[in-house]
């Protein structure tokens, strides 16, 4: 049995592709159960294969990888090993024969000797030891979390329109870090730096400079995709402080305003190459400093999976 969708070209047929592979393996009795996982890890795919005896107790198992996006190397392989393994089974579960008492050779017969006979290939083991079980999918839960040793580290670039109150509309653009913490929590902290560019001015008002730093911490929630082909949802909430500069006018000279704002986020990404993550955000922001509470900002990115 396939126990998750798997990622081939072939997609409804992979599990028909397993289960042909198999019809030449024989069980020694009934009740033996195969699942195989298949994932994708960049450029190849993986399967595991796990043989339970009819108590539900995990026999063997086994991984296979092959580059390309077919699933059938891997049906193919699977299957061979599964033979092997029942075979193996098969021969062990037959009663031993019983030994039979060698001849006394006549007294006036010549002793030869002989090397000892070569080990029976039936009887003899044919696989390793069976390695121990994966654990679940990142992919299984709600919000993704990986294992400690391939928590993910990204690094991205962004340009923004926000809305800052009585700031007027702002454009700018922002650097971030997002690195994966423990407990699935995604921490993500980012400088930015915008102004109210002439086309964005009203008439006769001041030229505008912002200047910030966010932190935000978010949660991922996976969507169920062929990996590095698919979407993602970040959900998050944070708080950023900096600095407001405006200009001078003819009836007010220029001056430095503390800023402050925390709201929540959401982003949405696409993965559209190794690597390579496309993310569109939107965040609100609640001011507690100079000026008007509310605001919003629109966000495009461009981020690079370092790990």
């Amino acid at each position: 049995m396939i126990e998750r969708p798997a990622p081939c070209v072939e997609r409804d047929a992979a599990e028909a592709l397993f289960v042909d592979a198999l019809k030449q393996s024989s069980a020694p009795d009934a009740g033996w159960t195969m699942r195989v996982g298949v994932r994708r890890e960049k450029t190849a795919l993986r399967a595991r294969g796990e043989l339970s005896d009819p108590s539900g107790a995990v026999v063997a198992s086994r991984d296979f990888s092959v580059r390309g996006e077919s699933c059938a190397p891997l049906a193919r392989a699977i299957g061979v090993w599964a033979s092997l393994v029942l075979d193996q089974q098969d021969a062990q579960a037959r009663p031993a024969p019983a030994k039979e008492e060698p001849s006394k050779p006549a007294a006036a017969e010549k002793r030869v000797t002989s090397s000892p006979p070569p080990p029976d290939p039936v009887t003899a083991p044919v696989w390793p030891t069976p390695q121990h079980a994966e654990g679940p999918y990142p992919e299984q839960a709600l919000f993704l979390r990986h294992p400690p040793d391939s928590r993910s580290l990204e690094l991205g670039a962004s340009t923004f329109l926000m809305n800052a109150g009585d700031s007027g509309a702002l454009a700018g653009g922002s650097i971030f870090l997002v690195a994966e913490l423990p407990a699935g929590v995604f921490f993500r902290p980012r400088l930015s730096y915008g102004r109210n560019f002439r086309p964005l001015q009203s008439v006769g008002e001041e030229s505008r400079d912002l200047g910030t730093a966010r932190v935000d911490v978010c949660l991922r929630m996976p969507g169920f995709y062929l990996d590095r082909k698919g979407l993602a949802v970040d959900i998050c909430g944070g708080g950023e402080g900096g600095f407001l500069n405006v200009s001078g006018t003819q009836t007010r000279e220029a001056h430095t305003l503390a800023y402050g704002a925390f709201g929540p986020g959401i982003g949405l990404r696409g993965e559209f190459a190794n690597d390579f993550v496309a993310e569109v955000r939107a965040e609100g922001l609640m001011r507690i400093a100079e000026g008007l509470p509310v605001g919003g900002r629109a966000e495009m990115a461009i981020v690079w999976r370092a790990r």
